[in-house]
């Protein structure tokens, strides 16, 4: 079979239609599907403590929140 190009489109409503964190979910998603990401989950805790208590800013969250899908590549 050739592989073929994937292409994936997300889309963040900020609470528009969706009233969940379209971040999380997607997350939730992905590990169903690759179980292994799980092992992120410390890690996305402990940014998510960080930007609780203010010690960094969003922009710095949201780029360490999307490390899981480094080196992720589709499913064959």
């Amino acid at each position: 079979m050739k592989d073929e190009e994937v292409k994936v489109v997300v889309f963040d409503l900020n609470g528009t239609f969706y009233n969940k964190s379209s971040k999380d979910e997607f997350y939730k998603f992905i590990c169903t599907k690759r179980p292994s990401r799980i092992r992120y989950m410390l890690e996305i805790g402990y940014y998510k403590l960080l930007k609780k208590l203010h010690q960094i800013k969003q922009t710095e969250f949201k780029e360490n929140f999307f490390d899981y899908l480094n080196d992720l590549t589709p499913p064959r």
